[in-house]
């Protein structure tokens, strides 16, 4: 029996009885989902208003590409970047072979510096926020609009932006949750069946 794992009852990823699907808690997590088939003007309203700002300086002063590996996305952790693991995705019930890993990187256009770049994972209609760094303020945020205008031009329903918070998080991950949420869309519950 397929068991449905989140989203609207038409729209469910399903894992099957007996395979693995973890999650930071024991119930599950919430997660942010904008819904790529409204319009750009919507979603743009959906924004964070102190967003909108600081998008308008990145695109005056950034390029933004996608690039052909992780290498840029890697060159900007110290220590070295622990991505996902295909059988991370498989565990949360995203993938069960197929998909794609899409990496997109902002360039100051003064100087050619790499200043951010973002790991965007695509399977079954959906996108998933893998990771992101930036190393100026505003580079993040344009970074995941130019993600998001791509994603729809491209016909994608659904960009998941990523978990929230939990209790008994740390800071860092309250303030990455606080980014996240400003990029509107709903919070859905991700329920983690054992197995």
């Amino acid at each position: 029996e397929p068991v449905p794992v989140y989203g609207p009852p038409a729209e469910q990823t399903v894992v099957r009885r007996g395979q693995p699907v973890c999650a930071p808690t024991d119930s599950g997590f919430p997660t942010r989902v904008v819904d790529l088939k409204l319009p750009l003007e919507v979603l743009w309203a959906d924004l964070r208003r102190s967003y909108h700002a600081l998008i308008h300086r990145a695109e005056e002063r950034y390029q933004f590409y996608e690039a052909p590996n992780l290498a840029g996305l890697r060159s900007l952790y110290v220590p070295p970047l622990p991505m996902l693991q295909p059988e991370q995705w498989r565990c949360l019930g995203r993938a069960h072979g197929g998909g794609w890993l899409r990496v997109f990187h902002a360039e100051r256009v003064s100087d050619g510096a790499l200043v951010g770049a973002t790991a965007v994972y695509q399977w079954r209609g959906w996108a998933y926020y893998g990771h992101g760094r930036s190393v100026e303020t505003g580079v993040s945020h344009a970074l995941q609009w130019h993600i998001i205008n791509i994603l729809k031009d491209e016909g994608e329903p659904y960009y998941e932006v990523g978990w929230m918070a939990h209790a008994g998080d740390d800071e860092k991950a309250r303030r990455i949750a606080h980014f996240k949420a400003g990029f509107g869309g709903a919070l859905w519950w991700v329920p983690t069946f054992m197995a």
